[in-house]
């Protein structure tokens, strides 16, 4: 696991940190749900699924250039070791908003049956 870590690069840190930052948000959201925690737990999350797809763009268009450099018959190797590396920021990303996004539904739930409408 730690190997998918680091090649995904530098970009895993910072996605690493922002996606702890949507648990934490989330999870208070889930302790005490409000409005203006849920809104900052789905803004947490789309921080990190920005970081994300931005890692995999980063990763993607080095490996084309790496590869644009290379003799042909280097390019299928290339690309293939690349995508596959410039993948694990999605892998993480997904992960990170999937554990934010339960925490943050825990607290969407809660939040309803407090402030559900009397039947009537």
């Amino acid at each position: 696991m730690f190997d998918a870590f680091k090649a995904g690069g530098f970009v895993m840190y910072p996605l690493l940190v922002v996606g702890i930052m949507a648990i934490v948000v989330a999870a208070r959201h889930a302790a005490a749900p409000g409005p203006g925690w849920g809104r900052a737990a789905r803004t947490a999350r789309n921080v990190v699924t920005a970081f994300a797809l931005g890692g995999f763009g980063i990763g993607v268009a080095t490996t084309l250039r790496y590869a644009g450099e290379a003799a042909p018959e280097m390019w299928g190797v290339i690309v293939g070791v690349g995508v596959g590396e410039s993948l694990s920021s999605l892998v993480l990303g997904a992960a990170l908003f999937g554990v934010a996004a339960l925490f943050a539904l825990v607290g969407d739930l809660r939040d309803a049956a407090v402030h559900r409408p009397p039947a009537g």
